[in-house]
């Protein structure tokens, strides 16, 4: 089912001195501030221009007070303009709603950072953890794997609660099933001669067979540890990947000897230069 479009009445001018900023644009823009070098360029278009193009979004609350929920920056030039009207667009909406067209208008007008568009999705589940990763994704342009990995760290918190039940994009609720845990496949992956050749160096001969066995567990443990860490690479910076990828390195080589630790440097660099 198609998304319903908002309901609105037809663009018509109003005096900016009867205007204020909405709650839900006040905590958005919080995570998302213009710069001073784009609201200049805003205000010298505006000026030059002689006009808003793009209607202020407004809504009225319960006392009768006109409310922006889109166009803040270009309200406040408007005031500092002297002008006496500006466009606006009054919209008729759910407290939900509000924040949801507040969310989607800033964002297209924004570059973010990672976390500040972590922040918005915090903001966007706290208002309704009901709604599936895939419908925050869309309101905020956020990976739906991005906004699982928000949502399970503020349901560790207890910032909002885990449910059984999410909201899909038809408005329906739905039983949620938990993405089932991968598994490797019991095929080894390809080792390069140098760094077979340095394990073997490494092990003792005679190894028993319940030693094997535990090495073999090792192993598996360690391919499932990468295989973790890959699956949650777009939650992690660059800067904590290198940390997790050098330590992982440091430990590897600090259990082989001189000359094996050499041999698998010289191995690894190779792979580097592959990649680079």
């Amino acid at each position: 089912m198609a998304q319903k479009p908002y309901k609105t009445k037809a663009i018509q001018p109003m005096n900016p001195e009867i205007m204020d900023v909405s709650p839900e644009l006040d905590e958005l823009q919080e995570f998302m501030p213009i710069s001073a070098e784009d609201r200049e360029r805003l205000k010298k278009d505006i000026q030059a221009a002689g006009e808003i193009r793009d209607p202020i979004k407004v809504y009225y609350d319960k006392k009768g007070v006109c409310r922006i929920l889109g166009g803040r920056n270009r309200w406040e030039i408007a005031l500092e303009l002297g002008w006496d009207l500006v466009p606006v667009e009054v919209y008729d909406l759910k407290p939900a709603q509000r924040r949801d067209l507040a969310v989607m208008d800033n964002l297209a007008r924004r570059h973010l950072t990672r976390e500040q568009k972590r922040k918005i999705v915090e903001m966007v589940l706290k208002t309704d953890p009901a709604q599936s990763n895939r419908a925050v994704s869309k309101k905020t342009g956020v990976d739906d794997k991005t906004v699982g990995a928000v949502r399970r760290g503020m349901e560790s918190g207890a910032e909002i609660p885990h449910l059984d039940k999410r909201k899909g994009s038809d408005g329906k609720e739905y039983q949620y099933s938990p993405p089932k845990e991968k598994r490797t496949a019991a095929v080894d992956p390809p080792v390069s001669p140098a760094l077979d050749e340095a394990a073997f160096k490494s092990s003792p001969k005679g190894k028993s067979t319940r030693s094997n066995k535990s090495s073999e567990d090792s192993r598996q443990k360690r391919i499932l540890l990468v295989d973790t860490l890959l699956d949650y690479a777009d939650d992690l910076l660059p800067a904590d990947i290198r940390h997790i990828a050098l330590e992982t390195v440091d430990i590897s080589l600090g259990k082989l000897k001189d000359t094996e630790r050499a041999d698998v440097i010289k191995e690894l660099k190779k792979v580097i230069k592959r990649y680079q």
